[in-house]
């Protein structure tokens, strides 16, 4: 992919500027790293995070900020390999780092606070869930206030919990605040409102107290949208006719869902193969 190789370009040019000691050729590497996290290259991804973390401690001090974000980093590589003691351990040792340094209301603990959270919602531990949860909102609100995309992110954060729960009334509450967010800051078309209204659609659906004709409307804002920002071949795109489909079974409109998985598997597989996980459901779910 073109960002890995301008990754790789870039580390070699720091490493002949600054040398392959310097806090740059680590933070070049740790970049590649999230990169290669987001391919799934994890083994990758954490080999390069402990090349930088060394760099990091050699620096100690100076680079202290550097090195934190390199543990953020690779407590998500052990998070996706649910090596869950070792990500606990690195998520609170830069925790700790921020509070020694900044104080215990520096919004830099906004990150490492939710990784933990998340870490303990992937375990079950909903009691840690909320109380890490908390403290995050706390400095979020504090510092940066709610009608914020920063604040939208703490409670899409929050929905998950609330879903995982089954408290599907506080995840309606706070989806209906992440969308008057995103549209006040960002507008009601932006393709930030796609999985918004998705979630939306989904969790009431689940809640069974909203007509169906009222979901199906939540879900075609969320399909024009992602056609008109993104057009007809973009997987988002996809999604959203998947999704819609799925109400549409539900009530009975066979013949559209038939016709909107058909329209979704044919992107998928022209954006990818015949052979993949997206196109696999769809075949499942006609």
């Amino acid at each position: 992919p073109e960002a890995e190789e301008n990754a790789q370009k870039a580390a070699t040019l720091l490493r002949k500027k600054y040398g392959k000691r310097s806090v740059q050729y680590a933070n070049a590497l740790a970049l590649k790293a999230r990169i290669y996290a987001k391919m799934g290259l994890y083994e990758e991804s954490e080999d390069l995070l402990r090349q930088a973390g060394r760099i990091y401690q050699r620096k100690k001090e100076k680079a202290l900020t550097e090195s934190t974000k390199s543990m953020e980093d690779l407590a998500q590589v052990y998070m996706v390999k649910a090596d869950f003691k070792k990500a606990e351990t690195l998520l609170r040792q830069a925790i700790s780092n921020y509070e020694t340094r900044y104080g215990k209301k520096t919004p830099k603990l906004i990150t490492p606070l939710n990784l933990l959270a998340k870490l303990y919602l992937i375990q079950g531990k909903y009691d840690a869930v909320e109380k890490q949860m908390r403290v995050s909102e706390e400095i979020t609100e504090k510092v940066y206030g709610k009608n914020t995309l920063i604040y939208a992110d703490y409670l899409e954060q929050m929905t998950e919990f609330y879903q995982n729960v089954f408290s599907l009334d506080k995840a309606e509450k706070a989806l209906l605040d992440i969308s008057n967010i995103k549209k006040s800051t960002l507008g009601e078309e932006s393709v930030a409102m796609i999985p918004t209204l998705t979630s939306l659609a989904n969790v009431r659906f689940l809640l069974k107290k909203t007509p169906k004709a009222e979901i199906i409307t939540l879900l075609e804002k969320s399909k024009e949208i992602a056609l008109k920002k993104l057009g007809d071949k973009h997987q988002l795109y996809a999604e959203a006719l998947k999704n819609l489909a799925i109400i549409y079974a539900d009530t009975d409109s066979l013949a559209k869902a038939g016709a909107l998985l058909a329209q979704a598997s044919a992107i998928w597989v022209e954006k990818t193969s015949k052979r993949n996980i997206e196109k696999a459901e769809i075949d499942l779910l006609r």
